[in-house]
């Protein structure tokens, strides 16, 4: 229901690189194949649902039409009311075996949900992981680059920024954890998904935002790196 607007973070980077950590897109391959899986399933299941529900409801239609052609030539009024008992007898069993099927369905849809909104913790659990090794990388840069006489405040201001940004990540991703570790039964699950699906809205954004905040940082950075470079080259040059 709300799956599609899940996003966590795939920031990659040399572990021994001495240069700017780039930030790369959102992706966690592995954990959004899951998420698609479980949509598929998803939708599988609910079509199901509806099959069995129309079915039934065919079959209602008809026992009904049957009933009504048989009542007609019934000889009298006895027969008619066993008839239309043994129609409704009929058309009882026919909902309770609905009932049933729909019911295991519908249990497997809320395991599925359950699991949906585990993989979604998992995917901010990942991308703020990466987002704490990424801005120590950069504090890392920053204090050598600093070390070597150079002005750092820029890239300094935009990494208290993206810190900022990445504490208000974890804020939001932990309410949506916290949520549905309240939720003690898969059937209240549908009393709190406008709830879970407000957390998530939240969390998603501040997610993006800590993500665009890296890549501010990164290139404030990378303006100090090259100068360094630059300079470094020159002095090999004149000796």
């Amino acid at each position: 229901m709300i799956v599609m607007l899940l996003l966590s973070a795939g920031v990659v980077f040399a572990q021994n690189s001495t240069t700017t950590p780039p930030v790369k897109s959102l992706n966690p391959r592995p954990v959004l194949e899951k998420i698609q899986n479980i949509n598929e399933e998803r939708r599988e299941i609910k079509g199901a649902i509806k099959d069995v529900r129309e079915d039934s409801r065919e079959k209602i239609k008809d026992l009904r039409l049957d009933t009504k052609e048989t009542i007609k030539a019934a000889t009298s009024s006895l027969i008619k009311r066993d008839l239309l008992k043994n129609t409704r007898d009929e058309a009882n069993k026919i909902l309770e075996a609905r009932k049933a099927t729909t019911s295991v369905m519908k249990h497997q849809l809320k395991a599925l949900t359950r699991q949906h909104f585990g993989l979604t913790i998992e995917r901010y659990s990942i991308a703020l992981k990466q987002f704490d090794n990424l801005a120590a990388r950069i504090q890392s840069r920053i204090e050598k680059i600093r070390a070597s006489g150079a002005n750092v405040s820029t890239a300094e201001s935009s990494l208290a920024a993206a810190r900022i940004a990445i504490e208000k990540a974890r804020a939001d991703s932990k309410v949506v954890s916290d949520i549905v570790a309240e939720v003690s039964d898969t059937s209240e699950l549908r009393a709190v998904r406008l709830q879970i699906a407000e957390a998530i809205k939240r969390a998603n954004a501040s997610v993006k935002a800590a993500h665009r905040a890296l890549g501010v940082a990164a290139a404030a950075l990378a303006k100090l790196h090259r100068p360094q470079k630059s300079q470094a080259t020159s002095t090999e040059t004149s000796n």
